[in-house]
Protein backbone atom coordinates (compact mmCIF):
# COMPACT_ATOMS: atom_id res chain seq x y z
CA UNK A 1 0.00 0.00 0.00
CA UNK A 2 1.29 3.54 -0.78
CA UNK A 3 0.65 6.26 1.80
CA UNK A 4 -1.53 9.36 0.42
CA UNK A 5 0.93 11.81 1.45
CA UNK A 6 3.69 10.10 -0.94
CA UNK A 7 1.38 11.06 -4.49
CA UNK A 8 0.43 14.23 -3.21
CA UNK A 9 1.76 17.11 -5.77
CA UNK A 10 4.76 19.82 -5.18
CA UNK A 11 2.74 22.88 -5.65
CA UNK A 12 6.15 25.18 -5.47
CA UNK A 13 7.79 22.64 -8.14
CA UNK A 14 4.67 22.91 -10.25
CA UNK A 15 4.50 27.03 -11.09
CA UNK A 16 8.20 27.75 -10.41
CA UNK A 17 9.45 24.96 -12.62
CA UNK A 18 12.34 22.17 -12.16
CA UNK A 19 15.35 21.45 -13.67
CA UNK A 20 15.63 18.61 -16.46
CA UNK A 21 18.57 17.22 -18.20
CA UNK A 22 18.29 17.52 -22.12
CA UNK A 23 21.57 16.44 -23.54
CA UNK A 24 24.75 18.14 -24.48
CA UNK A 25 24.82 19.73 -21.19
CA UNK A 26 21.77 21.70 -21.81
CA UNK A 27 19.52 22.01 -18.75
CA UNK A 28 15.78 23.34 -19.12
CA UNK A 29 13.65 24.67 -16.29
CA UNK A 30 10.15 23.39 -16.77
CA UNK A 31 7.00 24.36 -14.82
CA UNK A 32 4.16 21.49 -14.73
CA UNK A 33 1.60 22.29 -18.06
CA UNK A 34 -1.23 23.44 -16.57
CA UNK A 35 -0.13 25.49 -14.02
CA UNK A 36 -2.11 28.73 -12.54
CA UNK A 37 0.10 31.17 -14.90
CA UNK A 38 -0.21 28.94 -17.69
CA UNK A 39 -4.17 28.71 -17.41
CA UNK A 40 -3.80 32.18 -16.98
CA UNK A 41 -2.11 33.24 -20.15
CA UNK A 42 -4.49 30.75 -21.92
CA UNK A 43 -7.34 32.27 -20.96
CA UNK A 44 -5.64 35.66 -21.99
CA UNK A 45 -4.29 34.52 -25.96
CA UNK A 46 -7.48 32.98 -26.41
CA UNK A 47 -9.93 36.02 -25.49
CA UNK A 48 -9.47 37.36 -29.03
CA UNK A 49 -10.29 34.05 -30.57
CA UNK A 50 -13.46 32.80 -28.35
CA UNK A 51 -15.70 33.06 -31.31
CA UNK A 52 -14.05 30.99 -33.64
CA UNK A 53 -13.09 28.76 -30.59
CA UNK A 54 -16.82 28.28 -29.79
CA UNK A 55 -17.85 28.01 -33.26
CA UNK A 56 -14.64 25.58 -33.71
CA UNK A 57 -13.72 27.38 -36.81
CA UNK A 58 -9.92 28.35 -35.37
CA UNK A 59 -7.17 27.41 -37.08
CA UNK A 60 -4.93 24.67 -35.99
CA UNK A 61 -2.03 26.50 -36.44
CA UNK A 62 -3.21 29.72 -34.72
CA UNK A 63 -4.20 27.48 -31.79
CA UNK A 64 -0.15 25.68 -31.76
CA UNK A 65 1.01 29.04 -31.89
CA UNK A 66 -0.91 30.22 -28.76
CA UNK A 67 -0.18 27.13 -27.28
CA UNK A 68 3.89 27.58 -28.15
CA UNK A 69 3.40 31.36 -26.70
CA UNK A 70 1.82 30.11 -23.62
CA UNK A 71 4.38 27.43 -23.03
CA UNK A 72 7.40 29.73 -23.52
CA UNK A 73 6.09 32.26 -20.96
CA UNK A 74 4.82 29.85 -18.06
CA UNK A 75 6.27 26.22 -18.66
CA UNK A 76 9.69 26.78 -20.15
CA UNK A 77 10.65 29.18 -17.44
CA UNK A 78 14.96 28.51 -17.89
CA UNK A 79 17.96 27.14 -19.64
CA UNK A 80 21.27 26.40 -18.82
CA UNK A 81 24.06 25.57 -21.14
CA UNK A 82 23.00 27.06 -24.27
CA UNK A 83 24.90 29.39 -26.74
CA UNK A 84 24.24 31.83 -29.88
CA UNK A 85 25.96 31.51 -33.03
CA UNK A 86 28.71 33.59 -31.56
CA UNK A 87 30.11 31.44 -28.94
CA UNK A 88 28.34 33.73 -26.34
CA UNK A 89 25.99 32.76 -23.33
CA UNK A 90 22.38 32.61 -24.75
CA UNK A 91 20.64 33.43 -21.62
CA UNK A 92 16.40 32.94 -21.23
CA UNK A 93 14.13 35.64 -22.16
CA UNK A 94 10.31 35.17 -22.40
CA UNK A 95 10.92 36.90 -26.58
CA UNK A 96 13.95 34.43 -27.22
CA UNK A 97 12.05 31.49 -25.66
CA UNK A 98 9.02 31.91 -27.85
CA UNK A 99 11.23 32.45 -31.12
CA UNK A 100 13.01 29.10 -30.25
CA UNK A 101 9.87 27.34 -29.43
CA UNK A 102 8.64 28.64 -32.87
CA UNK A 103 11.38 27.22 -34.79
CA UNK A 104 10.26 23.87 -36.23
CA UNK A 105 13.83 22.78 -36.78
CA UNK A 106 13.72 22.75 -32.64
CA UNK A 107 10.66 21.12 -32.69
CA UNK A 108 12.46 18.04 -30.24
CA UNK A 109 13.03 21.10 -27.75
CA UNK A 110 8.86 21.69 -27.79
CA UNK A 111 8.50 17.71 -27.54
CA UNK A 112 10.56 17.44 -24.71
CA UNK A 113 9.10 20.46 -22.97
CA UNK A 114 5.64 19.01 -23.03
CA UNK A 115 6.33 15.64 -22.33
CA UNK A 116 8.75 16.47 -19.21
CA UNK A 117 6.28 19.40 -18.29
CA UNK A 118 3.04 16.23 -18.38
CA UNK A 119 5.83 14.29 -16.01
CA UNK A 120 4.01 13.57 -12.69
CA UNK A 121 6.50 12.08 -11.13
CA UNK A 122 8.72 15.96 -11.79
CA UNK A 123 6.29 17.51 -9.42
CA UNK A 124 5.50 14.80 -6.68
CA UNK A 125 6.08 15.45 -3.05
CA UNK A 126 9.93 13.90 -1.93
CA UNK A 127 8.83 9.52 -1.40
CA UNK A 128 9.98 8.72 1.91
CA UNK A 129 11.66 5.81 1.99
CA UNK A 130 9.19 3.92 4.34
CA UNK A 131 5.91 4.95 2.39
CA UNK A 132 5.69 1.85 0.35
CA UNK A 133 5.14 -1.42 2.16
CA UNK A 134 4.39 -5.32 0.44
Amino acid sequence: MVKLKTVKENRKRECKGIWVDYEMGIKFKIARMGNPKFQAKIRQLTAPFLKEIREDTLKVGEMERIQREAVAETVLVGWKGLEDDDGENYKYSAKRCTDMLADEDLISIYEFVLAESGNQANYDLEVAEDSVKN
